[in-house]
Formats: C-alpha cells, sequence, structure tokens
C-alpha cells in the first residue's frame, strides 16, 4: 500500500520543528496529526495554512466544539481494549487514544472552517464575525509518557497486514494510513481487539450514516467559525494548491470523520 508522504516530528527541520511545537501547545496535544505533517512536505503550505487557523487552535470555541462534536457520537458500549489491556499498558493506551481523540474533532473543524473560507473568499462573500475566545490554560500534563509513533517499517508483518485490512474498510484518503492504528501496533493484543470489534460495525448499513452525521455536524459549525478566517497572502504554486486542496477534501469529507467516529468508539473511559 502506498503511503501518504509526511513530515515526521523526529525529521523535521527547526523550521518545521518551531511550527509543529506551536501547533501541540496551541491544540493541547502531545503530538502532530498526519495532516500537518503531510502539509510540511511541500514549501510554505504548512505556514500558510497554520497562520490562517491558528487563532481557531487557541480558542474556546474551537475546544468546546470539537469536545461536543465527540461526545455526540454514541457509544454502544466500553472499549474492546479494556477486556485485554491493564496496568501500565492500559494507562499509556488511553494517553495514545486521548490525544487522537481530541485532535481529530479540531482538525475536522478546523479544515473545513478553513475549505469555507476559501470558498467564501473565492466568491467575495462577507459573513460576520463570532469573537472567538481564548482557550483556558490546560490540565496538568499526564505523567504518563507519551510513546513514540511508530515507523511501519517497526510494526511487524502480521500486525502491518492487519493494519492495512483494517485501513482498507474505510473510505477515506488514498495512501493514508491511520496513525491511530500504527500507535495501537505498540499492543499488538490491543490492535486485534479492535479490528474485531470494529469489522462489523465498519461493515454495517448505519456506519455511513453515522459518518455522515460527523461530518454534517462539523460543517455546522465550520460555517459558523470560517468567518474567523484570515487569510494571508501566498505565493504558491497553483498546482501545488490544487492537491493540497484536494487531499484536503478528502480528508474532511471522510478520513478524518471515520477516525473521529472509530476514536470515539473504541476510547478508554
Amino acid at each position: 500500500m502506498s503511503q501518504l508522504p509526511e513530515v515526521r516530528e523526529a525529521d523535521a527541520t527547526p523550521h518545521i520543528a518551531a511550527i509543529y511545537a506551536d501547533i501541540k501547545e496551541s491544540a493541547a496535544l502531545p503530538q502532530v496529526n498526519l495532516i500537518f505533517r503531510y502539509l510540511a512536505t511541500y514549501d510554505g503550505v504548512l505556514e500558510w495554512v497554520w497562520q490562517a487557523l491558528r487563532p481557531l487552535y487557541r480558542s474556546s470555541e474551537l475546544a468546546d466544539a470539537a469536545d461536543n462534536l465527540t461526545r455526540s457520537i454514541e457509544r454502544p458500549g466500553l472499549s474492546p481494549l479494556m477486556a485485554v489491556l491493564a496496568g501500565d499498558e492500559l494507562a499509556t493506551c488511553k494517553v495514545v487514544l486521548d490525544s487522537y481523540n481530541s485532535g481529530n474533532p479540531q482538525n475536522l473543524i478546523a479544515l473545513t472552517a478553513l475549505v469555507r473560507a476559501l470558498q467564501r473568499a473565492a466568491t467575495d462573500q462577507s459573513s460576520s464575525k463570532i469573537v472567538l475566545t481564548p482557550r483556558p490554560a490546560t490540565a496538568e500534563a499526564s505523567s504518563v509518557a507519551f510513546p513514540t509513533l511508530p515507523k511501519r517499517d517497526e510494526v511487524s508483518a502480521d500486525n502491518m497486514a492487519r493494519i492495512e485490512k483494517m485501513t482498507a474498510r474505510h473510505q477515506g484518503t488514498p495512501g493514508v494510513i491511520p496513525s491511530m492504528y500504527l500507535h495501537l501496533a505498540l499492543w499488538p493484543s490491543g490492535l486485534e481487539a479492535t479490528d474485531i470489534y470494529l469489522q462489523p460495525i465498519i461493515v454495517a448499513p448505519d456506519w455511513q450514516p453515522l459518518v455522515a452525521s460527523v461530518i454534517k455536524q462539523a460543517g455546522e459549525t465550520a460555517v459558523q467559525l470560517a468567518p474567523c478566517i484570515k487569510l494571508g497572502a501566498q505565493d504558491l504554486d497553483a498546482a501545488t494548491l490544487v492537491e493540497v486542496g484536494r487531499t484536503i477534501e478528502a480528508f474532511i469529507n471522510q478520513t478524518i470523520p471515520e477516525l473521529t467516529t472509530v476514536g470515539r468508539l473504541i476510547a478508554i473511559e
């Protein structure tokens, strides 16, 4: 399976690393999600996107909307991970899933708002702005160390085959191996339990309507937040913008909403 290009945090130049650090601080996350690692592969794109989105990520409006979106997804029961993990393993896995369950809904809403802002600029539409309020200081960081995301070649062949099978069930962006699944490979029994648990859910007829409801709620919030986005001047290659725009659209129309839903279903609470 081909892989979407990315700049991993460990491989980032000092300039990109500084942006990554600001993303993590602004979004209150211990890691940079894949969409931003992908944007960093293009000269100037991550800088332009982050300049536009930074005020949203530092606002209570985005944080609250992301939390509301996550909690609107109904859980059928306890996380399958609680049946196979315990102690330190369960605590570390919870820290990992909590990161994705915070980052994915924030990214879904913010990137959808960016697309709406670009559409508004293209049609020269004016909208009244809501006033963004700074998000409160985050709670004290967890004492549990956040584990490094494994590379594909660090995952066993059996686990990688399972991850690719899990990925194939989704209708997301071509070449995207969900980082959440790669992270779960740190606990092979947890990855297996997640695979078994999700398989009947994702192939069921009500899966796509569930994902569509997540997209709809994120879109409604994004329409409200889009006027708060100030698009900076940019001198980017037109072909690059088309390619990046196509990938962002694929992320917000399937990849991120699916993984937002998955993350909620397997969350350790």
